[in-house]
């Protein structure tokens, strides 16, 4: 089992690293856009601001999930 743990040990360290969390560096936009642009200029922007947002958190949920899963599966076979 000793095996197993180093080889996904090594696997994990060699992985992209997960970003930080992009949500107050969304909002600082939006506000800075806020302030700068027309009102309808705002709105779009806004909404692909909003949209990224969502993006970034199925992304980082989706990652979350592989990883998990990839464990679980990976030790089952260890056991």
């Amino acid at each position: 089992m000793a095996r197993g743990k180093d080889k996904f040990k090594t696997l994990k360290n060699k992985a992209p690293r997960i970003p930080d969390f992009t949500c107050p560096e969304i909002d600082n936009m939006i506000q800075l856009a806020d302030r700068h642009f027309t009102k309808t200029d705002f709105k779009q922007f806004k909404r692909g601001m909003e949209r990224l947002r969502k993006s970034n958190d199925r992304l980082r949920d989706s990652g979350r999930y592989w990883y998990e899963a990839f464990k679980k599966y990976y030790y089952k076979d260890k056991k």
